[in-house]
């Protein structure tokens, strides 16, 4: 339930019909003990940087709601980059 809205934004705004390669990863790592991050990484258009600073998806904004309901929570535990390139988002929860 974590995972799932990021997965649907790639499909819903990532990717223009006209997108010559759509590139889609999802990876999940334990980085140190008892800490999972998950990154999902696409090539899409990404937005603008001045839009990441002033508005939060509903998505984003649910799944902040899901993480602070977990132990070790803090504001960077959801990080989101975006640029011409795409948009990448990392999630890391605590265990």
């Amino acid at each position: 339930m974590l995972i799932q809205p990021l997965v649907e934004n790639v499909f819903v705004h990532a990717f223009p019909p006209n997108h010559p390669e759509p590139k889609l990863t999802i990876r999940f790592e334990i980085q140190v003990p008892n800490q999972l991050t998950c990154t999902v990484e696409d090539n899409g258009v990404g937005f603008p940087t001045d839009q990441q600073t002033t508005h939060e998806s509903k998505g984003t904004k649910l799944i902040r709601e899901k993480l602070m309901l977990l132990p070790g929570y803090s504001e960077d535990n959801l990080v989101v980059e975006t640029g011409d390139w795409g948009t990448k988002v990392r999630v890391r929860i605590y265990f």
